[in-house]
């Protein structure tokens, strides 16, 4: 059970403020965190924190204008649910991602650069300058910014999995890597 436990995601509602989560809406799963956040657009404007595992959404990393594309998974490596998708600056500073090499290509005509990435050395920065391997149980925090449209209101979709329900898509701004005290596997 404490196993389990340690692989839930905890979705944390900050308000407005720039730093500090507030009051906790807890959830085991990655349809909890999208009914949150895809289906509703009150949280335009807030901060956001989900605890869980920052790794690559496919098989490398793309870059763009200095931006790694991520996904949060609620297990290390990529396993289990993903939970959300981000964007994170790439580098050895506070709230960035360093992700070590091995290859780079950029395709003709494309913005973005894709990269085989070296696991092992590979580390999270964490907000306070501390780093920690891609194994490690982190609390992303962001504030939620979702898709205007042109004529008021927010973009969105039907969801193909459940008819009559609208789909908001979003992005996370100011993002934060904040440590989690049982963060580091066995």
């Amino acid at each position: 059970m404490r196993a389990q436990s340690l692989f839930l995601a905890v979705l944390l509602l900050a308000g407005c403020s720039p730093a500090g989560p507030g009051k906790r809406l807890a959830h085991s799963d990655k349809a909890t965190v999208r009914k949150e956040l895809d289906t509703q657009t009150e949280w335009n404007g807030k901060r956001v924190a989900v605890e869980g595992y920052i790794f690559l959404p496919g098989d490398s990393a793309e870059e763009e204008n200095g931006l790694l594309s991520l996904a949060l998974f609620s297990k290390p490596l990529g396993e289990g649910d993903r939970l959300l998708d981000f964007k994170v600056k790439s580098g050895t500073s506070s709230n960035q991602v360093h992700l070590a090499t091995v290859g780079k290509g950029k395709s003709a005509g494309y913005k973005t650069t894709s990269y085989a990435i070296d696991l092992k050395q590979s580390q999270l920065i964490l907000a306070d300058g501390s780093s920690r391997d891609l194994k490690s149980k982190v609390l992303l925090s962001g504030t939620v910014r979702y898709v205007p449209q042109m004529n008021g209101g927010f973009s969105h979709s039907e969801d193909p999995m459940q008819k009559g329900v609208e789909l908001y898509p979003f992005s996370l701004e100011s993002v934060q890597l904040e440590p989690v005290s049982d963060a580091a596997l066995p």
